[in-house]
């Protein structure tokens, strides 16, 4: 038989609508990491008390109060490397923030608002807003052709990959989670745009027909790569730009595994990341840095950042120069001083 916990959580799942599947997975993986914490906490107090922990539970969501809510921050607030941890040992406030935006919305379904009340106490604080953003990490030029040399030095496919992506993701802002699913005819080639065939979001939260920009070197490192996909099909049919093969069962009559055409998986991509950071000495967040580096290329060389938000299709400015672009300081001041030098007209 389900626990109340469980049970209260999959109701919520399935009362909230409009959320991607992707995001009510986070949501129930949290809550159940606090869950966990809940159990520890409790452990630890019996154990103080001189007990015998046995069966330790969390407490039933309209159970949970201000003291469990304390009990859970100062929990966060220490050293475990078993957690999203920071460089003080404490979890990361982005972190800290999600645990507590998802416990809201929980325990407001259930009927319990502890945290809407503490955050009305004068004398309680709670970490809120996302606060101060580093600058989004970008690459510059010599980087860049570290990673193209690390690309060239690959053999085969993955090579062919590689050097592609080094080239195409800058020179087109696509995310990586995109380009894995970007479908061949999608591509422009004749007035240098493509159409993003699987765009950010699930279902019917997907927008429509999004397009992006195809620079020039994105466009030439197209064409290049073209020939290579062409002899790794070996004459197999596949609508991926990116295709992948992959060897599955059932064995076939000549002994040999079947092999089916697929696009590649967010998983290889990401082991293709690694042997470039490791080849090249360039250490990256990840594919979606070259995003990032799309944005702030095209702001630096000239484009506003109405035009580089729209290119990146983003809702906002504000996304994009959160996340992505931002004027450099000393563009910025320089504009600023050229603008107050000049000079003011006075009326006769």
């Amino acid at each position: 038989m389900r626990d109340a916990w469980t049970k209260k959580v999959n109701d919520y799942l399935k009362a909230i609508v409009g959320y991607r599947a992707s995001t009510k997975a986070r949501i129930e993986k949290n809550l159940e990491t606090i869950r966990v914490d809940l159990r520890r906490i409790e452990e630890a107090r019996m154990r103080g008390a001189g007990l015998q922990p046995t069966r330790p539970r969390a407490p039933t969501p309209g159970r949970i109060d201000e003291g469990h809510i304390s009990a859970l921050l100062e929990r966060w607030n220490k050293a475990d490397p078993n957690q999203d941890r920071g460089r003080e040992g404490a979890l990361r406030k982005a972190t800290v923030r999600r645990y507590l935006s998802d416990l809201e919305g929980w325990l407001r379904f259930c009927g319990n608002p502890v945290l809407e009340r503490m955050k009305k106490m004068k004398h309680v604080k709670l970490p809120e807003g996302r606060g101060r953003t580093r600058r989004p990490q970008t690459l510059n030029e010599d980087q860049l052709a570290q990673l193209r040399a690390a690309a060239a030095a690959i053999d085969g496919y993955r090579g062919a990959v590689a050097r592609f992506l080094v080239e195409f993701l800058p020179g087109t802002g696509v995310r990586p989670q995109e380009v894995v699913k970007q479908k061949l005819a999608d591509v422009n080639r004749i007035e240098g745009r493509l159409v993003v065939s699987c765009p950010k979001g699930d279902e019917d939260y997907a927008a429509d027909d999004e397009e992006a920009v195809l620079s020039a070197a994105a466009w030439q490192a197209l064409k290049d790569f073209l020939p290579e996909r062409e002899v790794y099909l070996a004459g197999e049919p596949s609508e991926w730009l990116l295709p992948l093969k992959v060897e599955v069962g059932p064995t076939r009559e000549d002994g040999k595994l079947a092999v089916v055409v697929g696009p590649w998986a967010p998983s290889t991509l990401r082991k293709l990341k690694a042997d470039l950071v490791k080849r090249s000495d360039v250490k990256f967040g990840g594919w979606k840095t070259l995003r990032a580096t799309f944005g702030q290329a095209a702001l630096d060389k000239g484009a506003s950042i109405e035009e580089v938000s729209l290119a990146m299709r983003h809702s906002t400015t504000s996304v994009t120069e959160t996340y992505y672009a931002r004027r450099k300081t000393d563009v910025a001041l320089e504009a600023v001083r050229r603008a107050l030098d000049l000079p003011v007209r006075r009326k006769e």
